[in-house]
């Protein structure tokens, strides 16, 4: 008893699934053919049975008898939906097909006809069939406006209740809108978005859009996308409209002008539309009789089109309609007129053509319009009637260029619809796809239900095994659900992390910047000293012992400049800095520095013999030096004793790029390899005793790519290898090059001259009393460096942060400092912490400050500048350049002071030096102002050698007294030593920026006639030649 009683639970659980599966699979009864339902229908007894299979039946046929079988069932079992269906029903029989009723009627049933709607949805029922009716009403009354305000808020309404069946209805409605209007963009979309609902609740609602959207197609223009969905929507098996589709795809093949196919396309029509069970057989069979006739006069069969068009006539007639269709494809008075034309009979080929005119007119199609009217003005020009064509043919103009102003709108829009048929087709596929699995798995869970049913206690223990299947599945579900929560916790956290750490090794190369160029300071700086220390020069031995370890660390400094430029390249901070140069002397520089290199190691270095001297090109000539220098020393490295490194140009090549090739004789790269030697850090297993950092060449070629250009390889084991440099350049005409080198301006963002030079003074002070200066380092070893260094000429105190050294001079009492050397990265208080603080301070605020910085970068220099800086340094330094900046700065302090004690009318002091130049004072508001208004307006005239005091008293509408007392009030110059320091500054900034071709040019833009005296000036001023930048 107990097994039995658990069959039976099983059986009736079986069927409670059955029947839910049928619920929620409502959409097969909109893909049920009508006979079948029919045949159901028959054979149910109950009214609540027959009501609900009926309610069905009519949404598929919207057959009155259908709905009058509704209404009497409603009716008789008192259900809320007798009213909205009475309302359809009359309707549907005031408005017979070929009936012709005037506007108030028409109106009259549209309110009806929208109450029902109403109804339906607040029964809940929601009717698609009876939306689509509807629309009939609006396009009769000619209230397109209307039409597409009522459908836009009833979409609105579905889409809130998610009904998909009435949602495609609104969209099919709102495209026929917008495809009245001509807007065949918006009216496919819509189109699309209706056939994507399609498809997950009626397959013959899909391939009904589809159909549309074929049509759309084929009145835009698009034959291509139109025979695409006609091929798709022809798919359906047994649609109730494939003759119509069949029509308008004869349609189409007859504007390609492919007649064959057109005709087997009418016949097909014609073959559909003979099923007598369609209520809409007879008219699709006129629409077909007209198109064939139509294919035959194409193809000039008269004598067969005339037979078929009395019999489409006549059909025509007994059904009451104008053959003119919504899309305007086809008219049969316009067949009968070509037709009459063929036979000769021009009278009546001319009331055809007018009668065809008047139907277009009346269907408000422009486009069939103006196909008419062409056709009779051809017409009455062949019948030699030239008014009648000349106002057939102005009219045809006309209507034309209304049509191509409209069309000219649309084009955008035909080319965006493209893009966006792409988009949707593709999600149509994946809806397809998803359909199509769902309804796999719905079949295969409904047959394994029924075949459950055979054996009750097989099934109940299915059910059994099957729950506990799904309780399994839900406890890995929820398993894996908090496996992924987990997980994407992680990848949250270590997105953080990443984060962190990029910015821990931005500071970390920002540190080794600062920790390696410190030590490096204190190697390359003694070095210096014992190289071009005066006196007895040292030993040969001892000498050359010490070059190599100079050597060495230079190399080192370089090794860490790559490092640091490969984080610029990174982040994106290194910059394109080009200037004009000239090419052939950059080139054969570059090589030279290799020659005693290539000697030693017993290498034929050969050089390009044929470049053109006068090329000059607008390039970053450090970026281009610094990657063939990495390729040389490569090849060289690569290369054994007794064999050779050529370097060939293509100045440019075929594709218009410069090309300078590095090809050596050495063991060549495997091909397997080639693909890595440009990554960082790598080296072939083969040459790692080469040495090498494995930097070079993926610095070279991000480099490369920085110049807008490409670095290749080309190379085979055992047969050397090619390193090719590709770079676009502009090539400059002389004129160009002169006026780029005089014109030539600090770029924007890049630090402003220094007004910091003069002529220097060996005993430091006019009175004897040794200068004080304060050195801030943390670095005990440069610290003490520093001191030794300035201790031959100064009176030095030393302080271990910024911190020590603010106490210093707070401390210093009556006896102030002279100048402040600062390191820019120290503890407590940083250098520009410090300097903030001693601008801050009008006790300190004109104490001039030197920094001495390991950050080489441009943004750190601004940054420095901006808190009032006078001067800054560059570690690894040279000594002899560290003092001529102090002497320079201690001298202008002296002369600041001398000049701030002078009565207010006194004459300049007579000791004043003519050349001397002041560093960067920190001015008021107002005077900071004046004097970058002055270099600004005395910048453009640099260049001019000739300009002197006279012409700038001049320019600034100054007197030569007033401008001589100002600039001593304001930076301790006279004019003449004011322009000069502002010509040194700008060659400095050149100098140091790289974007010069060569000192000649730098000297000449900096405004100075003689380069020889520029590069004695320039090396007094700041200890280092103009040279010294190149190497």
């Amino acid at each position: 008893m107990a097994f039995l009683r658990l069959s039976w639970y099983a059986l009736l659980l079986a069927l409670l699934l059955i029947s839910g599966s049928l619920r929620a699979q409502q959409s097969t009864y909109w893909d049920a053919p009508p006979d079948s339902l029919r045949q159901v229908l028959a054979q149910q007894r109950t009214d609540t049975a027959r009501l609900r299979t009926l309610r069905h039946l009519a949404d598929l046929t919207e057959d009155e008898q259908d709905l009058a079988q509704v209404v009497v069932l409603a009716a008789r079992l008192h259900r809320p939906e007798y009213r909205p269906y009475r309302l359809w029903l009359e309707g549907q029989r005031r408005h017979l097909p070929g009936a012709r009723l005037d506007s108030v009627v028409n109106a009259t049933i549209l309110d009806s006809l929208q109450t029902a709607v109403e109804l339906f949805d607040r029964l809940g029922q929601p009717r698609a069939p009876l939306l689509n009716y509807l629309r009939l009403f609006f396009i009769d009354l000619q209230r397109p406006e209307a039409r597409r305000a009522y459908y836009a808020h009833k979409l609105v309404y579905y889409q809130q209740h998610q009904d998909l069946a009435n949602m495609a209805a609104c969209y099919h409605a709102l495209a026929g809108y917008y495809g009245a209007t001509g807007d065949y963009n918006r009216s496919i979309s819509y189109l699309l978005q209706a056939a994507e609902l399609g498809q997950r609740f009626s397959r013959a609602v899909y391939y009904n859009e589809l159909g549309s959207v074929a049509i759309q197609y084929l009145e835009w223009g698009n034959y291509a996308q139109a025979q695409h969905y006609f091929q798709l929507a022809l798919q359906q098996p047994g649609a109730s409209w494939r003759n119509f589709l069949y029509c308008h795809l004869t349609t189409l093949y007859l504007r390609k002008r492919q007649y064959g196919a057109a005709l087997a396309a009418a016949s097909r029509a014609l073959y559909v539309a003979a099923d007598p069970t369609d209520p809409f057989g007879p008219y699709d069979r006129t629409y077909a009789l007209v198109l064939k006739a139509q294919v035959l006069l194409a193809q000039h069969q008269v004598p067969a089109a005339g037979r078929l068009l009395p019999l489409a006539q006549h059909l025509a007639d007994s059904l009451h309609i104008r053959l003119v269709n919504t899309h305007s494809n086809f008219e049969l008075a316009a067949t009968w007129a070509r037709y009459y034309t063929a036979v000769g009979d021009p009278a009546r080929a001319e009331a055809a053509w007018q009668q065809a005119y008047r139907q277009a007119c009346q269907s408000r199609s422009r486009p069939l319009q103006l196909t008419y009217l062409r056709q009779l003005a051809e017409f009455y020009d062949q019948q030699r009637r030239p008014a009648s064509a000349a106002w057939a043919a102005l009219a045809a103009t006309r209507l034309a260029d209304t049509l191509a102003a409209v069309q000219g709108r649309l084009n955008v829009a035909y080319f965006e619809q493209q893009q966006a048929e792409r988009r949707q087709t593709r999600r149509l596929h994946r809806v397809q796809a998803q359909v199509k699995a769902r309804a796999e798995r719905q079949r295969a869970l409904v047959g394994g239900l029924l075949a459950g049913v055979s054996g009750l206690a097989v099934l109940a223990c299915g059910q059994w095994y099957r729950r506990r299947r799904q309780q399994q599945a839900h406890t890995i579900l929820a398993h894996q659900h908090q496996l992924l929560i987990q997980q994407k916790e992680q990848i949250a956290e270590q997105a953080v992390q990443l984060e962190e750490l990029d910015a821990i090794k931005n500071q970390f190369f920002a540190n080794v910047s600062h920790e390696l160029r410190t030590p490096l300071t204190l190697v390359l700086g003694p070095l210096d000293g014992l190289l071009t220390a005066p006196g007895p020069p040292l030993p040969a031995a001892v000498r050359e012992s010490v070059a190599l370890a100079h050597r060495h660390a230079r190399r080192l400094q370089e090794l860490v400049n790559r490092i640091l430029d490969l984080t610029k390249l990174e982040a994106g901070g290194l910059v394109l800095r080009p200037a004009p140069t000239t090419l052939a002397p950059l080139l054969r520089q570059i090589i030279a520095q290799f020659d005693s290199l290539a000697i030693e190691r017993r290498i034929a270095l050969v050089a390009p013999t044929a470049l053109p001297e006068t090329l000059r090109l607008l390039l970053d000539a450090d970026k281009v030096e610094q990657v063939l220098t990495n390729l040389l020393i490569n090849a060289l490295n690569h290369t054994p004793a007794g064999g050779a490194v050529l370097v060939t140009t293509a100045l440019p090549g075929l594709d218009g790029l410069y090309a300078v090739t590095v090809r050596d004789t050495g063991p060549g790269i495997a091909a397997a390899e080639q693909a890595r030697v440009f990554e960082r850090f790598y080296q072939s297993p083969q040459q790692q005793a080469q040495g090498g950092t494995g930097l070079g060449l993926a610095l070279s070629r991000e480099l490369a790519t920085l110049l807008g250009g490409s670095l290749t390889l080309v190379s085979e084991t055992g047969q050397g290898a090619a390193f090719t440099l590709r770079f676009p350049a502009l090539e400059l005409s002389t004129e160009e090059v002169s006026i780029n080198q005089t014109q030539t301006a600090p770029t924007e963002g890049a630090p402003p001259p220094k007004l910091t030079n003069f002529k220097h003074d060996a005993r430091l002070s006019a009175s004897g009393i040794r200068s004080r200066v304060l050195v801030a380092e943390d670095q005990s070893n440069l610290r003490t460096y520093l001191g030794t260094l300035l201790a031959a000429d100064c009176d030095v105190h030393l302080a271990e942060d910024g911190q020590a050294a603010l106490d210093l001079l707070a401390r210093a009492g009556t006896v102030p400092f002279d100048l402040l050397v600062t390191d820019a990265m120290m503890p407590r208080l940083s250098g520009t912490e410090l300097l903030a603080r001693l601008r801050a301070n009008p006790t300190w605020a004109d104490l001039p400050v030197l920094m001495l910085t390991a950050r080489a970068d441009d943004e750190h220099h601004r940054a420095a500048l901006a808190v009032g800086v006078d001067d800054y340094l560059t570690k690894p330094f040279v000594p002899t350049e560290l003092r001529a900046r102090v002497r320079a700065l201690l001298t202008h302090h002296r002369i600041r002071r001398s000049f701030a004690a002078l009565p207010a009318e006194a004459p300049p002091p007579a000791a004043l030096p003519e050349d001397a130049a002041p560093a960067k004072l920190v001015l008021p508001t107002s005077t900071a102002a004046q004097l970058a208004q002055w270099q600004a307006r005395v910048t453009p005239v640099l260049a001019d050698p000739t300009f002197g005091p006279a012409e700038l008293a001049s320019l600034l509408c100054l007197s030569e007294r007033t401008l001589y007392r100002r600039l001593g009030e304001l930076v301790g110059l006279t004019p003449a030593a004011w322009l000069r320091e502002l010509r040194l500054a700008h060659a400095r900034h050149l100098l140091e920026s790289g974007n010069f071709g060569s000192v000649v040019a730098v000297a000449e833009a900096a405004g100075f006639a003689n380069a020889k005296s520029f590069g004695q000036r320039y090396a007094e001023r700041f200890g280092r030649r103009p040279g010294d930048y190149r190497t």
